[in-house]
């Protein structure tokens, strides 16, 4: 804290990955936070590492735990990969009234070493491959606006503009392509539009949480994430995404009984996760053998009980 308008936070990760070969990685991180008015806010990013909604742990008192790796593993098909990521970022935040905030970001996300995966899966006969882009395909860059506001004590939301290049499918493909999928030849860098409105609300009679993400991309069908810095909830460009907490409540007794009495302080919560419920996140291409998507985040349901104590 070098005044009361200017913080700087910077530190070092050091991982190393050991399997048929050792690989080290440094990580480093690095942050100015400067506030000129009580409104205004300015930031200046490099992280090695972004939060995830499933990667962090909320306390019950309402501080967040980012538990992610800056190094990320994968096993695919046999093959061993380990890699990590930086993003950059430059952002202004402006409260315009006491409910409505207005940011906006620039912002370049890169692969530093490692591969991003994808799925392609064909329409003629249902089978799945894992493909892979290389390092220099998974950099993405743009900028980012964004208006909040809240409607209420129990009611906010949110509407998000990102103009960003990314790896995409070439538009330049008319004829089929050979099923063996050359992707030096299927994708390119350009230039997408995207929109993400996002609403959050609490039910205080049932004391529910309900997280809704609605996003739409109508430039075309990148491959990477165009934002993935932002994309703390991890369901990629496209689709309805639909999260949902519910507070489970828990007699005393049931504590002493499993020997959990210690907690002076816990929340249990039943969870429900969907994402990409009507299946938007694709990109087809045809092939000699029939119609090919390419999905980057597959529609998926989870659930299960969370205790914070």
């Amino acid at each position: 804290l070098l005044s009361k308008a200017l913080a700087v936070l910077w530190g070092l990760e050091f991982d190393q990955v050991n399997t048929d070969r050792r690989e080290s990685f440094l990580n480093p991180n690095a942050e100015i936070h400067f506030t000129p008015s009580d409104r205004t806010q300015l930031r200046l990013l490099m992280a090695s590492k972004r939060s995830t909604y499933a990667g962090s742990l909320e306390l019950p008192s309402g501080d967040v735990v980012n538990l992610r790796d800056a190094v990320y593993l994968s096993r695919i098909e046999g093959q061993f990969a380990a890699g990590s990521s930086r993003h950059y970022r430059s952002s202004i935040t402006q409260q315009v009234t006491e409910n409505l905030g207005i940011e906006f970001a620039a912002y370049e996300d890169r692969l530093v070493v490692g591969t991003s995966s994808f799925l392609a899966v064909s329409e003629k006969d249902s089978t799945v491959r894992v493909l892979n882009l290389a390092g220099h395909q998974g950099k993405t860059r743009g900028y980012r606006l964004m208006a909040r506001r809240r409607l209420g004590p129990s009611l906010s939301t949110s509407v998000a503009y990102v103009r960003g290049s990314a790896m995409g499918i070439s538009e330049h493909l008319i004829n089929p392509i050979p099923q063996g999928l050359n992707l030096e030849g299927l994708l390119e860098h350009r230039k997408f539009h995207g929109v993400t409105t996002q609403i959050e609300a609490y039910i205080p009679l049932t004391r529910t949480h309900v997280n809704a993400l609605v996003k739409f991309v109508p430039s075309g069908n990148p491959i990477t994430t165009l934002d993935s810095f932002s994309d703390m909830y991890e369901t990629g460009n496209e689709g309805i995404n639909l999260f949902v907490r519910q507070v489970v409540p828990m007699p005393g007794d049931w504590l002493t009984f499993l020997g959990l009495d210690f907690m002076s302080e816990y929340k249990v919560e039943a969870l429900l996760d969907i994402r990409n419920l009507t299946n938007e996140d694709l990109g087809v291409i045809q092939t000699d053998a029939g119609r090919v998507s390419l999905v980057r985040s597959p529609r998926t349901v989870r659930g299960g009980i969370s205790v914070r104590f």
